[in-house]
């Protein structure tokens, strides 16, 4: 294996490191707090916690999507980065120059895809909170304090659900990572 790909890999496999410690601990808070509002919208309401949950479909096919977008733009960027240190080592201004932007532009394309992912997510979310919005209010004898706990609820839950684009990422990121490493290990 050239030394330019064992370099790059070694940089790589850190951000396994990085991804325990420092996305772990917000992956769980993040599902607590989803669970604990998704049970909470179910004992106000049984039809707004069908509401969130019937939102899975429509989030589920657009993050599938994203992953696989997300894949092979993340793959593109670490083929790059594995060609760094034998740019570098070759000391000519326009081909570094060349590394950066391609790196760059790698990386517009992976931010504009989580962008635009978490863009259309919103669109559905603005759509569960006016469907639960409505609800509430419509719910007979409603206390303005269950209102007040069904937005604070239904906000928790729609929080969470904003965090999924990033995760959906670093988890592609990760499995391309890991899928470099195992074939380093085969080879």
């Amino acid at each position: 294996m050239p030394t330019s790909q064992i370099i790059a890999r070694s940089a790589l496999s850190r951000e396994f490191v990085d991804f325990f410690e420092r996305d772990i601990p917000s992956i769980i808070t993040a599902v607590f707090g989803f669970v604990g509002a998704l049970v909470m919208l179910f004992v106000y309401d049984v039809q707004i916690g069908l509401y969130c949950l019937i939102l899975f479909l429509p989030l589920f096919v657009i993050n599938r999507f994203y992953a696989t977008r997300s894949g092979h733009l993340n793959q593109e960027l670490n083929n790059q980065l594995e060609h760094e240190a034998d740019v570098l080592t070759r000391c000519q201004p326009e081909s570094v120059q060349r590394h950066y932007q391609i790196l760059s532009q790698w990386r517009i394309k992976l931010s504009n895809a989580e962008a635009f992912n978490w863009g259309v997510m919103e669109l559905f979310l603005i759509g569960l909170a006016i469907a639960v919005l409505i609800r509430t209010i419509a719910l007979p004898g409603i206390q303005s304090g269950e209102i007040y706990a069904i937005v604070s609820y239904l906000w928790k839950y729609l929080a969470s659900l904003d965090q999924v684009p990033f995760l959906v990422q670093q988890f592609t990121r990760l499995q391309d990572i890991g899928n470099r490493m195992s074939l380093n290990q085969k080879a």
